[in-house]
């Protein structure tokens, strides 16, 4: 909902006050609630029921609504206030059930197990925890990687050759989850992973990258499954580091 309240704020605002969209918009949507318009903006006291917004933004601000070539925002303006309401509220909501997330995560059993892997925060955790409900409900690896939308399916027409392709079953949530924490996992400035590492050596013998994020994705949930299983906290042990050969061949 405050992803769609936003969304709509952008498109009246580069309407009424294209200038303060394009170079303040962040510090706009704090001041929208209460003065949804240019003209709503130079009669509100120079901006002081607005907390948080630093002086020169705030004069920047005034001399940008002075001066805007946006229509005139009498029409829009409770519209966009209405938004502006809106997408407050649907923020603290969400931040009121973020919080929540957090505290049931920290003291649920498979919490802490999941949040020593890295890169892994309180709401991916919830959400893998959501899936799995009782690792004991997964008889194998293969199993959960196919609840959490990571498993490969053989595809066959007529006479020709069988081949393989990502299936299309499982949880799209878990999908997304799984993509979003391989993808913080193999940035180059992140600290030494086994997730990078297994990145790494699939991109090094040949597989394009996309195929190889999945394989990695794919890799993430059989370790969950493992240490799930065994109760036991993820550590990194270089297990699937390329090691270098140095050549003994003179130049």
């Amino acid at each position: 909902m405050a992803t769609r309240a936003t969304n709509r704020l952008h498109q009246f605002l580069i309407a009424v006050f294209p200038e303060g969209e394009a170079r303040y918009l962040n510090q706009l949507l704090k001041v929208t609630p209460y003065y949804p318009t240019p003209k709503d903006i130079l009669a509100g006291n120079g901006l002081e029921r607005i907390e948080r917004l630093g002086e020169r933004h705030r004069e920047n601000m005034l001399e940008l609504a002075a001066n805007t070539v946006g229509v005139p925002g009498q029409t829009y303006g409770w519209l966009i206030q209405d938004l502006s309401v809106q997408r407050m509220e649907s923020l603290a909501k969400r931040d009121g059930l973020t919080s929540i997330i957090r505290r049931r995560v920290t003291t649920h059993p498979y919490g802490k197990i999941l949040l020593s892997f890295p890169h892994l925060g309180e709401i991916s955790a919830a959400t893998i925890i959501g899936i799995v409900k009782n690792i004991d409900r997964w008889p194998d690896k293969k199993k959960l990687k196919k609840a959490l939308g990571v498993y490969n399916s053989l595809t066959q027409s007529g006479t020709s050759l069988g081949r393989t392709r990502q299936g299309k079953e499982g949880s799209r949530h878990g999908r997304r989850v799984l993509f979003q924490i391989c993808l913080g996992c193999i940035r180059t400035n992140v600290r030494d992973n086994d997730f990078r590492d297994y990145y790494l050596r699939q991109v090094a013998r040949g597989k394009v990258r996309m195929k190889a994020l999945v394989s990695t994705m794919g890799k993430l949930a059989e370790i969950i499954y493992h240490c799930l299983k065994a109760g036991e906290l993820h550590q990194y042990k270089g297990k699937y580091r390329m090691t270098i050969i140095a050549s003994n061949k003179k130049p």
